[in-house]
């Protein structure tokens, strides 16, 4: 569910972007990101949604924002925050789904998350101090989020399903 939806995060972002700069670089992440939920489903051979209410609204959430926030909250939320964890979560994904393939979906998105965590990060540079308080206070609540996500995702694993 979260990786379906972390595309349509994706998608929601490129068809509102205003900054011309910005738009090359999300264009760029789209396309290293595009099909990566398709690719999740059919490696560990996922045929259904889970029915988790919680989870979906948490996961919506992230894509409601991409109509909502500015383009320097966008960065903090989608690179200061998903790809973060995505690094983080696919590093110990990584060890325990496939230790030693390169090519598996978590192996992967330890290593270029990495990469895409940093996207942005000029907009923000440029930005008067000023505005770190309104950000720090995205980030906040992107981490909520986030560890809801994580939280439920857990909740999911230790109960089998």
């Amino acid at each position: 569910m979260w990786s379906s939806h972390f595309q349509r995060m994706l998608y929601a972002r490129q068809a509102v972007c205003v900054d011309p700069l910005l738009e090359r670089d999300y264009e760029e992440h789209l396309g290293e990101e595009y099909g990566h939920d398709r690719m999740l489903r059919d490696a560990h051979g996922v045929t259904a949604e889970v029915d988790d209410p919680v989870l979906e609204a948490a996961c919506t959430w992230f894509v409601a924002q991409m109509f909502q926030l500015d383009e320097a909250q966008k960065v903090v939320l989608v690179h200061m925050v998903v790809e973060t964890s995505g690094r983080i979560f696919g590093e110990a994904a990584a060890g325990i789904h496939a230790p030693n393939a390169a090519d598996d979906f978590f192996t992967l998105h330890a290593a270029a998350d990495d990469d895409h965590s940093r996207i942005g990060r000029h907009r923000l540079a440029a930005l008067p101090p000023s505005e770190f308080p309104r950000l720090r206070a995205t980030c906040r609540r992107a981490w909520s989020q986030m560890d809801l996500i994580h939280e439920r995702i857990a909740a999911w694993i230790r109960e089998g399903r």
